[in-house]
């Protein structure tokens, strides 16, 4: 994980056109997250760094777009990743896949349980009643059931971990 200059990065993302914002739903923020061949640029706004993650081959950068997208979409569009965190995703990129998609089981149980249709509601709900820890365990438990029933699932300590510090981007 390198920063490049901020102009590099216009001028990139001027010549393509695959590239998506992460917070789009918030107006205030935005963080741009771009894909060229064996590279993933993400900017920071917060500091106007841009980050670039090499990869060994295309697949590899495509498929970590592809969990950034996701990601985004678990959190509502509505959140910024800080540069640790994407290091961290960065350096566990063989398995940000599964810890995302636990990260997303996780969100819909506790929407369910406190009768929220989006994260929004989910905020508001927690704003007005808090959450109770056998709530956030219960959710969690049901997440990791609900992960394990999916062949695809990789059930490992370290998917565990990681989603336990994505966690922290809910609250």
């Amino acid at each position: 994980m390198k920063k490049i200059s901020y102009k590099e990065f216009e001028k990139m993302l001027d010549k393509y056109s695959s590239y998506f914002d992460f917070c789009k739903a918030n107006p205030d923020w935005f963080q741009r997250v771009l894909h060229v061949d064996k590279s993933v640029f993400v900017e920071d706004e917060h500091t106007d760094d841009v980050y670039e993650l090499v990869f060994s081959g295309e697949r590899e950068a495509e498929a970590f777009y592809n969990v950034l997208k996701f990601l985004s979409d678990v959190l509502g569009n509505d959140k910024t990743l800080d540069a640790d965190l994407l290091k961290l995703l960065y350096e566990n990129a063989d398995i940000a896949e599964d810890a995302v998609y636990l990260l997303k089981l996780f969100v819909d149980e506790l929407k369910k349980r406190c009768n929220a249709e989006t994260l929004t509601d989910l905020y508001n709900y927690i704003e007005l009643h808090g959450l109770d820890s056998d709530t956030l365990n219960y959710a969690e438990e049901t997440a990791i059931q609900r992960a394990r029933r999916n062949p695809a699932f990789f059930d490992h300590e370290s998917v565990y971990e990681l989603f336990s510090e994505l966690k922290y981007l809910i609250f």
